[in-house]
């Protein structure tokens, strides 16, 4: 089910999410996809994420020949660029593990094989790595021997011309490869400071996934459920495949672990994405996954879910537009602390194009002259 506020064609693509999952589990399918239209089909399913999951299904979606076909061609497609994913996630985790630095696998083919099975069980179009920021120079030279090459922001909150800037908004840097994929660099688990638990715990909790003859290290199960919701929630569950992946993770978790993600979560500040992830999740199955939550953070959580449902756009959530303001609120209402929400609201006037900037992203161009000399190594000697 989903909220009533919610755009007609969402339906019936949830239904079809919900036979594709009971046909990944050889389960029988709990209900029948409602009749009626979805607007640019293909298109929506290849936002959503979702080509990997229906393609299975596909007799049992009540799509048409035409659409099945396509369906079929779209996951082979999807198989060739996941053997390269992992191929190319391989060669970073080894780059970076030749280099001495401890890297985490973050979401992509490790969450693939660890919910799926499979390395081609959900779609992904970069390569996200987390280390420790201390890390982050011999990172950075290792995927530079290996052929990647930084583009965009290069300020970490260790280096760069803005440290200040780092350390409040961003979270990750980005590499270019011209035949591999993209790779994001992260010193951070989430965005601005969203999830803020230290490398070490992370690195002690990790676990091994193999990537079809290579072991890459990953977080931890209830770590892993943790970033994903944190993640989705961020981004206001732009993409139903991540819903997906929510579901896929609640449904491992049993007794003694589910009560061990809570009080992680609360620890960690997030128990309000962690509640809005399992009440997405909820749209696909039934599941006795609960987040104690308070009667004021219930409200919000129940606010915030029904907001995601009805933002739900047939090319995911729109960044731009009166969207944005809706997307504004909804990560400023994630954490309750004033900290985080001081470092939403940087990181929302970091994304307005105002003035130009040469290291910070073109967003951060409302740091007019006071703000760019405290942000600057002269001004923050005197900060």
């Amino acid at each position: 089910m989903t909220e009533p506020g919610a755009p007609a064609w969402l339906s019936p693509l949830v239904a079809m999410a919900k036979v594709g999952l009971a046909t990944e589990r050889d389960e029988k399918p709990s209900v029948d996809v409602p009749p009626g239209p979805i607007p640019r089909w293909r298109e929506v399913v290849a936002t959503h994420g979702l080509v990997p999951l229906l393609a299975p299904a596909a007799s049992r979606l009540g799509i048409e020949q035409e659409e099945a076909l396509w369906l079929a061609g779209a996951s082979n497609a999807h198989a060739l660029r996941s053997l390269t994913g992992a191929s190319d996630t391989a060669l970073v985790h080894r780059a970076l593990s030749d280099a001495g630095v401890q890297a985490l696998a973050l979401k992509g083919s490790s969450l693939a094989v660890r919910t799926t099975g499979r390395l081609d069980g959900r779609v992904y179009s970069d390569i996200d790595v987390l280390v420790a920021a201390d890390s982050l120079d011999a990172a950075g030279s290792a995927l530079r021997t290996a052929g990647w090459a930084p583009v965009g922001p290069s300020s970490t909150p260790l280096e760069g011309r803005y440290p200040r800037w780092a350390r409040i908004t961003a979270h990750h840097l980005v590499y270019d490869h011209p035949e591999r994929m993209t790779v994001e660099l992260h010193w951070q688990p989430a965005h601005f400071g969203a999830l803020m638990i230290p490398f070490e715990q992370l690195w002690r909790e990790r676990i091994a996934v193999g990537l079809g003859g290579t072991t890459v290290w990953a977080l931890g199960d209830v770590h892993e459920l943790l970033q994903v919701s944190t993640h989705a929630a961020i981004h206001r569950f732009m993409r139903l495949g991540w819903v997906v992946d929510i579901a896929r993770l609640v449904r491992g978790f049993r007794g003694g672990q589910w009560h061990e993600a809570v009080a992680a979560a609360t620890a960690a500040g997030v128990l309000r994405p962690l509640a809005m992830g399992v009440a997405m999740a909820a749209a696909f199955e039934d599941h006795d996954a609960a987040v104690p939550l308070s009667p004021r953070d219930r409200r919000v959580v129940d606010r915030l879910v029904a907001g995601a449902w009805s933002a739900m756009s047939e090319r995911g959530s729109a960044i731009g537009g009166p969207k944005r303001w809706g997307r504004l609120a909804s990560r400023l209402a994630l954490r309750a602390d004033l900290r985080y929400k001081a470092r939403a609201l940087a990181e929302a006037a970091a994304s307005l194009d105002l003035v130009e900037s040469t290291d910070m992203p073109a967003g951060l161009a409302f740091v007019a002259a006071p703000f760019k000399r405290l942000l600057s190594p002269a001004g923050a000697a005197h900060g």
